[in-house]
Order: structure tokens, then C-alpha cells, then sequence
């Protein structure tokens, strides 16, 4: 597998499998001390960041305020969070939004999906 020059949030992927080839592009978070530093994104807690960067990169479970955030419960995550939390709020939907690859949050399944993924069946020809 080979990973060419990204350029900031995309990393371009060819893969050969038997002289075929399969490119896609894959969308990638800024590095964690940028989103510290970003001045749109320094009022998020630390660790509610760090929670974002776990599930995203270990497929960590999140905590109750940050799933009801990634799921799209707006009821739920205003009242689970804490007041730095929820004061944070806007600011970390736009984080979501701007950083954090689509497939892995907006619905309970794309959140169950990400922490739990099923594995694919791959047939060959025999």
C-alpha cells in the first residue's frame, strides 16, 4: 500500500491488489496541539478533545456528553455537560464538523459502526 504526498486535511491512498489499482482519498484531523492552539477551537475542554481524538484514531468509547454530541442528541449532550462543557458546545459541532471524518458520527449506527465494525467477508475466486 502505498500513501502519497498528502496536503492539509486529505491523504490520497493506491492500493495494488494483483495489478489493480484502488485509489481513494481519506480525510484526516489536525494534529491535536493545532486544535489546542486553534483560536475557533481553544474553549473545548482538553479532555473533551482528547475524548474526540480517542474515538476517532482508537475507536475509543466516548463519554455520555461527547456520544450524545457525535449522535446528534442535542437534548441529551445540553444535559450531560458541564458548564466548560456546554458553554463549549457550538465550538466543538464545529470541530466535529470541520475535522472528523463523516462516516464516524451523526446517527447512533455511524457511531455504533465506528466502535464496533463488523468484519468483511472477502471471497476469492477458487
Amino acid at each position: 500500500m502505498k500513501a502519497s504526498a498528502s496536503s492539509v486535511g486529505w491523504t490520497r491512498i493506491k492500493i495494488d491488489v494483483d495489478n489493480h489499482i484502488i485509489a481513494f482519498t481519506l480525510s484526516t484531523m489536525i494534529a491535536y496541539e493545532q486544535a489546542r492552539q486553534h483560536a475557533e477551537f481553544s474553549r473545548i475542554p482538553e479532555h473533551v478533545l482528547a475524548g474526540v481524538y480517542a474515538f476517532v484514531e482508537h475507536r475509543s468509547q466516548p463519554g455520555h456528553f461527547l456520544t450524545c454530541v457525535l449522535t446528534n442528541d442535542l437534548f441529551g449532550a445540553v444535559g450531560r455537560a458541564d458548564s466548560e462543557s456546554g458553554a463549549a458546545l457550538r465550538e466543538l459541532v464545529c470541530f466535529i464538523h470541520a475535522e472528523v471524518p463523516t462516516l464516524c458520527y451523526g446517527t447512533n449506527a455511524k457511531v455504533r459502526e465506528w466502535l464496533f465494525p463488523q468484519p468483511t467477508l472477502v471471497m476469492t475466486p477458487l
